[in-house]
């Protein structure tokens, strides 16, 4: 399978989301074979902006393959 999903940042901390939904698609039954980090991220909210500044964040493409 395949997924292409970003990180995100809630209250000026960035979340893992590519480590958390890896984590539970192996608890599915899942083999992590590899994420790959796209070589331009995204920027945070506009609202996010005005309270911390433009950070950019992990956009990933996640390769799994069912057990």
């Amino acid at each position: 399978s395949l997924m292409v999903n970003d990180n995100v940042r809630y209250g000026g901390e960035e979340i893992p989301v590519d480590l958390i939904l890896s984590e539970f698609a192996e608890k599915f039954g899942f083999n992590v074979k590899n994420i790959y980090v796209l070589p331009r991220g995204k920027g945070n909210s506009s609202q996010q902006m005005g309270n911390y500044g433009r950070t950019e964040i992990r956009k990933c493409v996640y390769v799994w393959q069912k057990n």
